[in-house]
């Protein structure tokens, strides 16, 4: 849907706008170790002004909010016995806490040429494929920066409609280990194309190969494209003059110093 410079510019306007969100509220965020449900549960007891601003995996959910709500609601969860982990990030996201951020990146997305998805695209506020309207792909865009993120309905929703391999692109796992939670036993694969302790190159090639094994059609020429032959000197023409190189006289100046006059008198009786 996007080029890839309309791509980096949509991705520059969005850190902007949510920088500047950052700014004008205090917000964090805390990850909790339980099912979406339970979570849920707890919180309807506190009257708290948080968000579930993500649902990870059936045991863990993200919570959103203003610092000082997101301190209570910690609070009671550990109360409740339920393990929370403070995240290192600027603001609420996914939550009102940046709602001033929405229309703004709208503005912004309007100056962006968009094209129909070629494949589905599936929005993780909605949990379903984007649309194929350009003005309905911006709109989706825009308020998803406010809406939490379905992420166990999205792989289940992806799952309902065929898919079985799930491929991680960009740094780490960590997706590729939630998906495994959310699809659990059923039939799947969650490849990565990076890992934690290998190298890049090694990584994505083992994720290739993994990716061929599970049967998708891969051209690994692409690999190599843009890499010339290496050169093989042995078809270089050879020189007229050349002097082969032995234990006697490797590294050896020539002619010796002193020139001529320092080389040793024939030998008459050595001469041809």
């Amino acid at each position: 849907a996007l080029s890839a410079d309309a791509m980096l510019r949509v991705a520059r306007l969005r850190g902007r706008m949510m920088a500047e969100a950052a700014r004008s509220t205090r917000g964090a965020m805390t990850a909790v170790a339980a099912d979406h449900a339970r979570v849920v549960e707890v919180l309807a007891s506190t009257s708290l002004d948080v968000t579930v601003a993500n649902h990870n995996a059936p045991d863990q959910v993200v919570l959103s909010g203003r610092v000082e709500a997101i301190e209570s609601a910690e609070q009671a969860l550990r109360t409740a016995g339920l393990t929370v982990k403070r995240l290192d990030v600027a603001t609420a996201f996914h939550s009102e806490v940046v709602s001033a951020a929405v229309t703004p990146f709208h503005a912004g997305l309007e100056g962006i040429e968009l094209r129909a998805p070629r494949v589905p695209v599936y929005a993780n506020a909605t949990a379903a494929p984007y649309p194929h309207a350009a003005t309905d792909v911006r709109r989706a865009l825009a308020d998803q920066l406010a809406s939490p993120v379905r992420f166990v309905d999205m792989v289940e929703a992806m799952y309902a409609a065929g898919v079985r391999t799930f491929v991680e692109v960009g740094p780490g796992a960590v997706l590729s280990g939630l998906v495994g939670k959310v699809l659990a036993s059923k039939p799947h694969a969650a490849i990565p194309l990076d890992r934690r302790g290998a190298g890049g190159v090694t990584a994505l090639h083992h994720a290739l190969g993994r990716l061929a094994a599970a049967g998708v059609p891969l051209r690994f020429e692409a690999l190599w494209t843009r890499y010339a032959p290496a050169h093989d000197p042995r078809t270089d023409p050879r020189p007229k003059v050349a002097l082969k190189i032995n234990g006697s006289n490797y590294a050896k100046p020539y002619p010796p110093p002193g020139g001529a006059a320092a080389l040793p008198p024939p030998n008459p009786e050595r001469a041809p």
